[in-house]
Parts: C-alpha cells; sequence; structure tokens
C-alpha cells in the first residue's frame, strides 16, 4: 500500500491557477523527499495563442503539459524547511514589534 500525501498552498486571491501542490509518497526512491507541482500559464497576445492552438488542433504536445513538478530532494528539503522558518520568524518579529 502506497502511503502519498499532498499539501496544497493557495493564494490569497483564492485563484486556482495560483495554487501550489507539494506531494511524497513512500516509494520515492534515494534522498527524494518530496515534489513540488506549480500550473504553467503564459500570457500570450491573441495571435500567438492562435498559434498555439492551431498547433495543438494539429496534433502537437507539450512534453511538459499544463503542470511540471520538481523533486526535492533532502538537501533542498532542509533549505526550503530553514528559509520558511526564516521567513516566519521575521513576520512573526515585525508584527510583535
Amino acid at each position: 500500500m502506497i502511503r502519498s500525501k499532498a499539501h496544497y498552498v493557495a493564494c490569497n486571491c483564492f485563484s486556482p491557477d495560483h495554487t501550489m501542490r507539494f506531494c511524497y509518497d513512500d516509494e520515492m526512491e534515494g534522498d527524494e523527499l518530496c515534489w513540488a507541482e506549480v500550473q504553467l500559464h503564459q500570457y500570450r497576445s491573441f495571435w500567438a495563442r492562435v498559434i498555439v492552438a492551431v498547433r495543438y488542433v494539429l496534433g502537437y504536445e507539450s512534453r511538459y503539459g499544463h503542470w511540471d513538478c520538481t523533486t526535492i530532494d533532502l538537501a533542498e528539503g532542509r533549505k526550503l524547511r530553514d528559509f520558511l522558518n526564516a521567513a516566519i520568524a521575521e513576520k512573526e518579529h515585525i508584527e510583535n514589534a
């Protein structure tokens, strides 16, 4: 049985386009800790979007799809934790001043 967990980080504006997902499961290999997923969203002009639409209709597929992810190993996980802890501590310091 695979034990998977996910944590969603939503923007304060509540737009689903501004959501990140962090995931992990029991079967990750090596020193992999988790992965982070974000939605790929490109703002293009009308004509650039028409070209993309035509390519899509003709069967072109992006190898990345509409979502992409980054695997975070243990060392990067520690750096992320330390970064977030420092940001939270600074914010709490400012609020309590």
